[in-house]
Protein backbone atom coordinates (compact mmCIF):
# COMPACT_ATOMS: atom_id res chain seq x y z
CA UNK A 1 0.00 0.00 0.00
CA UNK A 2 1.48 3.53 -0.83
CA UNK A 3 1.46 6.13 1.42
CA UNK A 4 -1.28 8.23 -0.50
CA UNK A 5 -3.56 5.44 -0.83
CA UNK A 6 -3.13 5.37 2.81
CA UNK A 7 -4.02 8.45 3.65
CA UNK A 8 -7.24 8.61 1.13
CA UNK A 9 -8.44 5.29 3.38
CA UNK A 10 -7.32 6.74 6.80
CA UNK A 11 -6.45 10.33 7.03
CA UNK A 12 -5.71 10.55 10.80
CA UNK A 13 -4.99 8.55 13.71
CA UNK A 14 -5.68 8.40 17.61
CA UNK A 15 -2.98 7.88 20.54
CA UNK A 16 -4.87 6.58 23.42
CA UNK A 17 -3.70 6.25 27.24
CA UNK A 18 -6.60 4.38 29.21
CA UNK A 19 -6.89 5.28 32.74
CA UNK A 20 -9.84 2.83 33.98
CA UNK A 21 -10.74 -0.46 32.78
CA UNK A 22 -13.38 -0.71 30.41
CA UNK A 23 -16.63 -2.23 30.19
CA UNK A 24 -18.64 -3.70 27.05
CA UNK A 25 -21.50 -1.41 26.21
CA UNK A 26 -22.39 -3.71 22.83
CA UNK A 27 -21.02 -6.52 20.35
CA UNK A 28 -22.87 -7.38 17.14
CA UNK A 29 -22.64 -8.19 14.05
CA UNK A 30 -24.94 -6.03 11.36
CA UNK A 31 -26.16 -7.42 7.95
CA UNK A 32 -28.11 -4.99 5.69
CA UNK A 33 -28.53 -3.53 2.43
CA UNK A 34 -28.74 -0.23 3.71
CA UNK A 35 -26.13 0.77 6.02
CA UNK A 36 -26.26 4.49 7.14
CA UNK A 37 -24.91 5.02 10.63
CA UNK A 38 -24.32 8.41 12.74
CA UNK A 39 -21.85 8.82 15.18
CA UNK A 40 -22.10 12.15 17.32
CA UNK A 41 -20.09 12.32 20.02
CA UNK A 42 -20.36 9.60 21.93
CA UNK A 43 -19.19 10.41 25.60
CA UNK A 44 -16.95 7.25 26.94
CA UNK A 45 -17.07 5.25 23.94
CA UNK A 46 -14.63 3.56 21.74
CA UNK A 47 -15.86 1.32 18.91
CA UNK A 48 -14.23 -0.48 16.62
CA UNK A 49 -16.02 -2.34 13.56
CA UNK A 50 -14.61 -4.87 11.18
CA UNK A 51 -16.03 -4.07 7.71
CA UNK A 52 -17.02 -7.29 5.57
CA UNK A 53 -17.99 -7.02 1.78
CA UNK A 54 -18.49 -4.03 0.05
CA UNK A 55 -16.99 -0.56 1.70
CA UNK A 56 -18.09 2.40 2.84
CA UNK A 57 -17.92 6.18 2.96
CA UNK A 58 -17.52 8.26 6.11
CA UNK A 59 -18.26 12.18 5.82
CA UNK A 60 -16.68 14.06 8.60
CA UNK A 61 -16.52 17.60 8.68
CA UNK A 62 -17.70 17.80 5.11
CA UNK A 63 -14.66 15.55 3.69
CA UNK A 64 -15.96 11.85 2.56
CA UNK A 65 -13.21 9.32 3.10
CA UNK A 66 -14.05 5.86 1.88
CA UNK A 67 -13.43 2.78 4.49
CA UNK A 68 -12.77 -0.12 2.11
CA UNK A 69 -14.21 -3.72 2.30
CA UNK A 70 -11.80 -5.70 5.39
CA UNK A 71 -10.82 -2.90 6.97
CA UNK A 72 -11.01 -1.62 10.82
CA UNK A 73 -12.73 1.36 11.73
CA UNK A 74 -12.24 2.95 15.11
CA UNK A 75 -14.19 5.62 16.69
CA UNK A 76 -13.49 7.69 19.43
CA UNK A 77 -15.21 10.61 21.01
CA UNK A 78 -14.70 13.14 19.00
CA UNK A 79 -16.19 11.50 16.40
CA UNK A 80 -18.91 13.27 14.83
CA UNK A 81 -19.82 11.85 11.43
CA UNK A 82 -22.18 9.81 9.04
CA UNK A 83 -21.33 6.25 7.79
CA UNK A 84 -23.15 4.74 4.79
CA UNK A 85 -22.75 1.91 1.71
CA UNK A 86 -20.09 2.83 -1.17
CA UNK A 87 -22.39 0.76 -3.47
CA UNK A 88 -25.42 -1.47 -3.92
CA UNK A 89 -25.38 -4.86 -2.00
CA UNK A 90 -25.15 -6.49 1.36
CA UNK A 91 -23.04 -5.04 3.73
CA UNK A 92 -22.08 -6.92 7.22
CA UNK A 93 -20.24 -4.86 10.05
CA UNK A 94 -19.16 -6.60 13.46
CA UNK A 95 -18.33 -4.08 16.15
CA UNK A 96 -17.20 -3.74 19.63
CA UNK A 97 -17.46 -0.62 21.73
CA UNK A 98 -16.74 -0.46 25.02
CA UNK A 99 -17.50 2.00 27.82
CA UNK A 100 -14.50 3.74 29.74
CA UNK A 101 -14.59 6.51 32.58
CA UNK A 102 -11.43 7.71 32.13
CA UNK A 103 -8.96 8.16 29.58
CA UNK A 104 -6.97 10.43 27.47
CA UNK A 105 -6.59 10.54 23.50
CA UNK A 106 -5.49 13.23 20.61
CA UNK A 107 -6.46 13.15 17.27
CA UNK A 108 -3.38 13.46 14.54
CA UNK A 109 -2.95 13.74 11.01
CA UNK A 110 -1.10 11.32 9.45
CA UNK A 111 1.48 13.73 7.80
CA UNK A 112 2.41 14.37 11.36
CA UNK A 113 2.71 10.70 12.09
CA UNK A 114 6.57 10.82 13.20
CA UNK A 115 6.00 13.71 15.19
CA UNK A 116 3.85 12.64 17.33
CA UNK A 117 4.42 9.48 18.30
CA UNK A 118 4.49 9.03 22.01
CA UNK A 119 7.08 6.83 23.36
CA UNK A 120 5.15 6.22 26.60
CA UNK A 121 4.10 2.61 26.67
CA UNK A 122 0.86 3.27 28.04
CA UNK A 123 -0.40 4.71 24.83
CA UNK A 124 -1.53 3.02 21.81
CA UNK A 125 -1.92 3.99 18.33
CA UNK A 126 -5.49 3.81 16.53
CA UNK A 127 -6.09 4.26 12.92
CA UNK A 128 -9.46 6.12 11.76
CA UNK A 129 -8.88 2.96 9.62
CA UNK A 130 -7.04 0.44 8.23
CA UNK A 131 -6.99 -2.29 5.67
CA UNK A 132 -5.96 -5.60 7.70
CA UNK A 133 -6.46 -8.04 4.47
CA UNK A 134 -3.69 -10.34 5.15
CA UNK A 135 -5.37 -10.35 9.07
CA UNK A 136 -8.59 -11.23 7.94
CA UNK A 137 -9.31 -14.01 8.82
CA UNK A 138 -7.35 -13.80 12.75
CA UNK A 139 -9.46 -10.76 13.32
CA UNK A 140 -12.90 -11.86 11.92
CA UNK A 141 -12.33 -14.71 14.41
CA UNK A 142 -12.05 -12.24 17.04
CA UNK A 143 -14.91 -10.66 16.33
CA UNK A 144 -17.11 -13.54 16.56
CA UNK A 145 -15.82 -14.94 19.79
CA UNK A 146 -15.92 -11.19 21.48
CA UNK A 147 -19.62 -11.36 20.47
CA UNK A 148 -20.72 -14.86 21.38
CA UNK A 149 -18.88 -14.38 24.91
CA UNK A 150 -20.81 -10.59 24.76
CA UNK A 151 -24.12 -13.09 24.37
CA UNK A 152 -23.70 -14.98 27.23
CA UNK A 153 -24.37 -12.26 29.92
CA UNK A 154 -21.93 -13.41 32.86
CA UNK A 155 -19.23 -12.31 34.47
CA UNK A 156 -16.73 -15.28 32.96
CA UNK A 157 -17.83 -14.09 29.65
CA UNK A 158 -17.65 -10.64 30.38
CA UNK A 159 -13.76 -10.92 31.33
CA UNK A 160 -13.34 -12.97 28.06
CA UNK A 161 -14.74 -10.29 26.52
CA UNK A 162 -12.28 -7.56 27.65
CA UNK A 163 -9.77 -9.61 27.29
CA UNK A 164 -10.11 -10.45 23.63
CA UNK A 165 -11.24 -6.66 23.13
CA UNK A 166 -7.27 -6.08 24.99
CA UNK A 167 -5.65 -8.36 22.07
CA UNK A 168 -7.46 -6.93 19.18
CA UNK A 169 -5.82 -3.54 20.42
CA UNK A 170 -3.01 -4.68 20.67
CA UNK A 171 -2.73 -5.88 17.49
CA UNK A 172 -3.96 -2.78 15.67
CA UNK A 173 -1.28 -0.97 17.71
CA UNK A 174 1.20 -3.35 16.24
CA UNK A 175 0.06 -3.72 12.85
CA UNK A 176 -0.39 0.17 12.39
CA UNK A 177 2.99 0.78 14.01
CA UNK A 178 4.98 -1.78 11.76
CA UNK A 179 2.79 -1.05 8.51
CA UNK A 180 3.69 2.62 8.84
CA UNK A 181 6.86 2.31 9.31
CA UNK A 182 7.45 0.27 6.32
CA UNK A 183 6.00 2.36 4.03
CA UNK A 184 8.09 5.59 5.10
CA UNK A 185 11.14 3.63 4.51
CA UNK A 186 10.37 2.43 0.87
Amino acid sequence: MSINNRRKSSSFFYQLKLKSIPKIKFACSISTDHYKNKYNYRKKIIEISLIVKIGIYANIDGNKIYCPPNSLLVALPDLNCTFYTAQNGNIRIESVAIEIEEFDFNRVNIEDFDNNISEDINKVIFPFNLQVNDDYMRISKRFKMLIDNYLKHNVTANYICIAIWFKMVAHINSKYKNSYTKIMMM
